[in-house]
C-alpha cells in the first residue's frame, strides 16, 4: 500500500497480502525480505523481481498457476534464486520502484 514507509514494510505487506489472496495454494514463493539494493548486493545466484499489479487480468493466473507451481518453485530452490517482490498497483509504489531501480542500476554497474 501507499503508506508503507520503506521497502521492508512493502515486502512484508506484499507477502501477507499474497498469502491472503491465495490461501489454497500449497506452497508459496520465499520472498527476499529486504530492500532491492540489498537483494542485488546479496545475490550470488539468480535474481528475479516479481512485479504485481492487482488490476491486471493476468495477476492471479501468473501468481497461482505459474509462480506457485511446484516446478517453478523447485527451480528457485535448486538454484537458490533470490525473489524480490513489489506491488505496482498504486502509482506511488510504481514511482518508488523507478527511484530504487535507478540506484540498483548504479550498484550493478559498480
Amino acid at each position: 500500500p501507499n503508506e508503507c514507509l520503506n521497502e521492508l514494510d512493502g515486502v512484508r505487506h506484499f507477502e501477507q497480502a499474497f498469502q491472503d489472496r491465495h490461501p489454497d495454494v500449497h506452497r508459496w514463493p520465499i520472498w527476499f525480505k529486504s530492500s532491492l539494493e540489498n537483494a542485488i548486493n546479496q545475490s550470488h545466484s539468480p535474481f528475479a523481481v516479481f512485479l504485481n499489479h492487482d488490476k491486471s487480468a493476468y495477476s492471479i493466473i501468473l501468481s497461482r498457476q505459474i509462480l506457485c507451481s511446484s516446478s517453478i518453485l523447485n527451480v528457485f530452490q535448486k538454484y537458490k534464486c533470490i525473489l524480490w517482490p513489489w506491488d505496482v498497483t498504486y502509482p506511488l509504489n510504481k514511482q518508488r520502484l523507478i527511484q530504487r531501480s535507478g540506484r540498483a542500476r548504479q550498484i550493478l554497474v559498480e
